[in-house]
């Protein structure tokens, strides 16, 4: 997101965050297309031709600023200003108002969670639940982490690990559970 960002500013290519709601939420690039126009609108008739410019940093410091007055380039960042605040409002209106599933607000991640909690196995295979209760519950994890062929986590009490019970939901039959 950040490089998409840079390269907007930078460079003026728009595409990479535009192709981000474009597919995600369709309704939000629609929205997007319109307050485009507008602002393309609104800034012709404030008077401001920073000429042969594709909405980037550089070409607006050497078609704008280095220019003088005469474009009213001072008006694009006051511009700027307003228009952020007027897609942050409309954009927020929509996603909200519309419940658009945009990144970091899918429902996916809470459903998978309910799912393993109650018992149901993923697309894996594996039982979480039985897992979960043979290692001593969710309380007695005190901390996890992996690489690509391990799963790593410390417990609070050894006493309460069921390893058999580990042992018995693993799909590989060879000692799974290693004490350290």
């Amino acid at each position: 997101m950040i490089s998409g960002l840079i390269a907007c500013v930078v460079g003026g290519t728009t595409e990479p965050l535009e192709f981000l709601f474009l597919f995600v939420a369709p309704v939000l690039y629609v929205i997007h297309a319109l307050l485009t126009g507008l602002g393309f609108t609104i800034m012709a008739i404030l008077g401001v031709t920073i000429g042969n410019t594709d909405g980037n940093i550089i070409d607006f410091v050497v078609f704008g600023i280095l220019h003088g007055l005469s474009t009213k380039w001072y008006l694009v960042p006051v511009v700027a200003v307003i228009w952020f605040a007027v897609y942050y409002i409309i954009f927020r209106f929509a996603i909200t108002r519309f419940n658009l599933k945009t990144p970091g607000r899918e429902s996916e991640i809470a459903t998978s969670i309910e799912k393993a909690i109650a018992g149901a196995p993923g697309k894996s295979g594996y039982n979480v639940p039985a897992i979960l209760a043979a290692l001593g519950g969710t309380e007695n994890i005190v901390s996890l982490d992996n690489c690509i062929t391990r799963l790593r986590l410390s417990v609070k009490d050894m006493a309460l690990v069921d390893i058999p019970g580990i042992e018995g939901q693993s799909r590989d039959r060879r000692r799974t559970a290693q004490s350290a």
